[in-house]
């Protein structure tokens, strides 16, 4: 009975024991936790578009003969530096020379007939007058003064045949000597001869290319871009960043704009030259930014910026609870995005990472980043 009543008491004892060990449970935490951070001012923005275009020279031409015949001869070779005025081809000269000293003859004989009919003109218009006088005085019949009148028209119509003769005849020799000077074809501007279409004893006409010219002290790049940008492209200040082959950013300015837009692929060209000492050699792709717009204002992070209720929206946290507040949102770069309006105060505390987890009044942890 003894044993009954100690092993009670032990048992009493330990359940005593148990009862004192369980702690109450601690509260469950059930506000997400954010991270806030405050805005930032005078972050430059730029607004770009990345393109692609090629590169060329500035000044190229074709260089074709200008009359139909044989190449005499090729007076330069391809590749060949050559200057403004240099001869680089001979056209069927030896015939047109021909022609020339033809054409002169033409022109001598026509004179010498023009003044032969001149002085038939004078002695039958004095004939003429002479017998006009007569006739008045009864010493000639009417028949021998309208004959001699008859003579005196007829040479004077030879004379203005004649001196048409002779226009014709300067006509044709300023033609000859034309074709003549046409023969030698000399280089337009200085350049480089890049490729040779013909040769010597080849038949050519009006418009047919024998060489390709081009000046490569100065290049440009040619870029397409989409009409959308079309008004924002201004000659002489909107701003293209060439990427060198070496990986250094150049700046350059638009030279050219294209008048119009073009109605299959809706784009149009612009055009600009490369600074001096490019790495880049015609008919190579170059990449670029044209910037549009250069601005600096007050930024977030772009992770700060989410789209609610069809708005761009900013949360902030007032008090431990979630505030939406609607922005307009300007360009991104760099992780950051310019918030145009309204104006942040510099103590917001601004969500940038756990919005999409919280909506407006809801109560919020924050940790502060520390960015």
């Amino acid at each position: 009975m003894k044993l009954k009543s100690i092993l009670g008491l032990a048992a009493g004892i330990l359940l005593a024991t148990e009862g004192c060990d369980k702690v109450a449970p601690e509260p469950v935490e059930t506000r997400p936790l954010v991270k806030v951070g405050q805005v930032r001012r005078n972050v430059p923005f730029s607004d770009e578009l990345g393109v692609q275009g090629t590169v060329r020279t500035k000044n190229s031409a074709t260089i074709s003969a200008r009359i139909p015949g044989t190449i005499d001869a090729i007076l330069v070779e391809e590749g060949e530096y050559v200057k403004q005025g240099m001869p680089l081809f001979r056209v069927d000269r030896e015939n047109l020379a021909n022609a020339v000293r033809a054409a002169t003859d033409d022109l001598r004989l026509a004179k010498a007939q023009l003044e032969q009919a001149r002085v038939q003109n004078e002695k039958a218009s004095l004939d003429a007058a002479r017998m006009k006088r007569l006739f008045a005085s009864g010493a000639v019949t009417k028949d021998q003064w309208e004959r001699a009148d008859v003579a005196a028209k007829t040479t004077a119509a030879a004379a203005e045949a004649g001196q048409a003769g002779v226009t014709k005849a300067e006509s044709g020799l300023a033609v000859a000597r034309k074709n003549l000077s046409d023969s030698t074809v000399s280089a337009p501007f200085d350049g480089v001869l890049t490729h040779k279409y013909k040769d010597a004893g080849d038949y050519v006409g009006p418009g047919v290319p024998v060489f390709a010219l081009d000046d490569p002290t100065t290049l440009e790049a040619s870029f397409a871009l989409n009409a959308a940008h079309y008004g924002a492209v201004i000659v002489g200040r909107t701003e293209i960043l060439l990427q060198e082959t070496n990986g250094v950013a150049r700046a350059a300015r638009v030279t050219y704009k294209s008048p119009r837009v073009d109605p299959t692929t809706r784009t149009f060209e612009v055009r600009t030259i490369l600074p001096a000492g490019t790495t880049y050699a015609p008919g190579m792709l170059v990449d670029g930014r044209v910037v549009f717009a250069r601005r600096k204002g007050q930024a977030v992070p772009a992770t700060a910026v989410a789209l609610r209720g069809g708005k761009e929206s900013l949360f902030k946290v007032v008090d431990g609870k979630v505030v939406r507040v609607a922005v307009e949102a300007g360009l991104e770069q760099d992780g950051w995005r310019e918030i145009r309006a309204p104006h942040l105060a510099d103590t917001d505390a601004l969500i940038v990472e756990g919005m999409l987890l919280v909506n407006e009044g809801d109560e919020v942890r924050v940790s502060h980043d520390t960015k």
